[in-house]
């Protein structure tokens, strides 16, 4: 640091310097700049390109891998990229340090700028009143327009030497999360990049599914271009077909649990042997907290992004009970085995089972196959890995190719995901799949690149490697199937910042009421929750006899009054999950954090935030 002020000291000395010797009549502006930054796109660039690496991952096997990946950018696009890889639990830090960096530098050289502009007026001053006649010296060296510095290499060829990069340049930066991507555009720090989409980088349009580009988007404007992968899994109802033809169901009315109740009574009732259900499913619903909680909202197979779903309490919630009610009492007649699978032996009326877009032709003899959820976009798969160019970058066209060439051009796709052929890997033309000579280089692929470019690799799980075959042809249809959580893209806001006069920036938490801040209404809320949830699972319908007075009159048959009398009866009595839930329920309404979440009044509450985004992001229709 005290090395730059002294610099910029010197620079100023220089400045002032020009006052004492002369005078110019030709003025200069920032435009020279601009100008020098965005003047061809074939002019020799550098370009920093900031990432993530595994831990295991060497300094020297990024340097191969960088000098790899120049071969291609610098003999496509005449750029050199500096790979700047970092550990997740650093990148952050590092990314915000060196944006600290740069807002200093501008700051110092607007600072110089203010300075040469003041000793330019004085000199000019100075000039009228004939105080110096000398000729007027300039300091300032001419940019050249004639074409890239060259050398000869030892091959008699010429070489491009590229530009150093700047002490501070950030150009290309990862973003890996929905509140990431938020923070960033918020701040300004983002550039849009419709107009190059619109031009030199269409073709992106080509590649990426158009529901990524839509979440990069904010205020109608692109702001990162998503890594293209895969999203979620199916999740299926298969229905027995011989048992459902015997009892006339109607297989495609039923989707879900409860609409198979009818069926799987009867199963239950008149088919000895038969196990009614293979997996207990999970309640279609959207929690408020991270976890399982009172608070939620059901979300139907079929519901569009754009459709309303606010919060509530989930044990007013017809389908959240009853889905309860069912399972409780399905628990309890041992009509649900979580351990078994299809073709263990047992017969099943009806199982759950996650898959992938093939699944339903593996049981399609056997059952009626229908999908209970779709793979689902949500906050966290969508934004799980996208580049944007930063608003520091020394030229957006010229990054723009390189955030292109991750997303259409295989072999730097593949270089950035698993490094150098033959030295970090090998190809094993037996099983076709790319395996680890060591992992020195070691990367997410979800960080490095359009997925559906890159090599089956002997690391991946059985379900992607499935998805992966014949160039990711399953997971391109099973993408088109994609269904979106309608909360994509909301996310609670903790608190607020403002800055005063000076720029002294305050943050406060936001309040919910007097007495809660938004932090204690979420935290109280999966507190409590997990009480009332675990009651409820835990709770197991009851069935007993109990010996009770019952009073009675009889007429004395000698004085011919009526007399009060009791006698013993046996009567039935029953614990029932309806009735549990129907008084819990009152409980959980009363309970102050439940109130604080879902208080419509109060604009911070989650219910009002959540209320306030989908109103903004789908606004309802212009009455005619």
């Amino acid at each position: 640091m005290k090395k730059r002020f002294i610099c910029m000291a010197l620079c100023i000395m220089m400045v002032l310097s020009i006052v004492l010797t002369g005078c110019s009549d030709n003025s200069t502006t920032d435009e020279k700049t601009d100008t020098n930054r965005n003047r061809s796109a074939n002019k020799a660039m550098t370009v920093v390109f900031s990432t993530i690496k595994n831990r295991s991952t060497t300094d020297e096997a990024i340097q191969a891998v960088q000098d790899a990946i120049n071969v291609i950018t610098e003999a496509s696009f005449n750029i050199h990229v500096i790979l700047r890889c970092y550990t997740e639990d650093e990148y952050d830090e590092m990314i915000e340090e060196a944006i600290e960096a740069i807002e200093l530098q501008i700051e110092e050289e607007a600072e110089l700028a203010r300075l040469k502009k003041e000793a330019e007026k004085a000199a000019r001053e100075a000039a009228k009143s004939g105080e110096t006649t000398e000729a007027e010296t300039t300091t300032e060296e001419e940019s050249s327009e004639d074409g890239d510095e060259t050398v000869l290499n030892e091959f008699g060829f010429k070489e491009t030497i590229y530009p150093k990069e700047k002490g501070t340049q950030l150009d290309i930066i990862l973003i890996r999360s929905y509140e990431q991507f938020m923070d960033f555009q918020s701040r300004g720090l983002l550039v849009a990049l419709d107009e190059q989409l619109s031009i030199g980088s269409k073709i992106l349009k080509q590649y990426i599914h158009p529901s990524f580009m839509s979440a990069a988007q904010v205020g109608g404007r692109t702001f990162a271009v998503p890594n293209n992968h895969f999203i979620g899994e199916y999740q299926y109802l298969l229905l027995n077909k011989a048992l459902v033809d015997k009892y006339y169901y109607d297989p495609d009315k039923i989707n879900t649990l409860l609409e198979a109740k009818d069926f799987l009574d009867d199963v239950l009732k008149y088919e000895n042997g038969v196990i009614p259900v293979l997996n207990e499913p999970q309640p279609l619903i959207e929690y408020l907290t991270d976890s399982q909680g009172v608070v939620g909202a059901y979300v139907a197979k079929g519901t569009k992004a754009e459709t309303p779903v606010p919060y509530k309490n989930l044990l007013t919630e017809p389908q959240f009970t009853n889905h309860l009610i069912m399972v409780s009492e399905y628990n309890s007649k041992n009509a649900i085995n979580n351990s078994g699978y299809i073709g263990d032996g047992n017969t099943y009326a009806a199982a759950f089972i996650k898959g992938d877009y093939t699944t339903p032709e593996l049981y399609e003899d056997d059952y009626y196959v229908n999908v209970y959820k779709y793979p689902t976009a949500t906050s966290e798969n969508m934004y799980s890995g996208m580049y944007a160019v930063s608003k520091y970058a020394a030229d957006l066209q010229r990054c723009m190719q390189i955030v292109t060439a991750l997303t259409i051009n295989p072999e730097m796709i593949n270089l950035l995901t698993y490094g150098v052929k033959d030295v970090h890997y090998w190809f094993n033309e037996a099983t076709g799949l790319i395996e680890k000579l060591n992992t020195d280089y070691s990367m997410n692929p979800a960080y490095t690149g359009n997925q559906f470019l890159m090599e089956r690799s002997a690391d991946m799980d059985e379900h992607t490697l499935l998805l992966a075959a014949n160039k990711w042809e399953l997971a391109k249809a099973q993408n088109l199937d994609m269904v979106f959580n309608p909360y994509l893209g909301f996310t609670l806001k903790y608190e607020t910042k403002t800055k005063d006069k000076e720029g002294e920036e305050t943050i406060e938490s936001l309040k919910v009421g007097a007495n809660y801040t938004v932090g204690q209404v979420i935290e109280g809320l999966e507190r409590v929750s997990k009480g009332y949830i675990d009651q409820l699972y835990s709770f197991k319908d009851e069935f007993w006899t109990e010996e009770v007075e019952e009073p009675y009159k009889v007429r004395n048959s000698t004085t011919g009054e009526v007399e009060d009398r009791v006698r013993m009866i046996t009567v039935e009595k029953s614990s029932l999950i309806k009735d549990k839930i129907a008084d819990l329920a009152k409980t959980v309404t009363a309970d102050p954090y439940v109130t604080a979440a879902l208080d419509a009044k109060e604009a911070n509450s989650p219910l009002s935030q959540y209320t306030t985004w989908q109103t903004a992001k789908y606004p309802p229709a212009a009455a005619n």
